[in-house]
């Protein structure tokens, strides 16, 4: 038995997060930073550039949360679908606001 930790390409979950924002940055009429964030065990999202409240953005991020975990799971190996959920996460410091998800710990990210 392997008792190595699952992972997901880091190529797979930018994928996954792209089209999750896009579906959310339409669906809510806000922008948001190109760039793809990663701080393993923290939060994994992007940077919002609209000033919205805070219940919209914690909407927001539910959505990328699961809309992420659907592109993940498809096409991926069948281990996938025993994945636990993400946890949607809204980060504010420095004065910018991060909308994404925390992996659970049973993630392992690779290049």
């Amino acid at each position: 038995m392997n008792n190595r930790p699952r992972t997901i390409s880091i190529k797979e979950i930018a994928r996954a997060v792209d089209k999750a924002v896009k579906i959310a940055s339409e669906k809510h009429s806000v922008k948001f930073a190109e760039e793809f964030t990663i701080n393993p065990g923290l939060i994994m999202g992007r940077w919002l550039l609209d000033d919205i409240k805070v219940s919209v953005a914690e909407q927001i991020a539910t959505e990328i949360a699961q809309n992420a975990e659907a592109a993940v799971v498809v096409g991926v190996d069948a281990q996938a679908a025993a994945r636990p959920p993400l946890n949607p996460v809204v980060l504010g410091t420095g004065g910018h606001v991060i909308c994404g998800f925390r992996p659970a710990p049973e993630w392992g990210l690779r290049e």
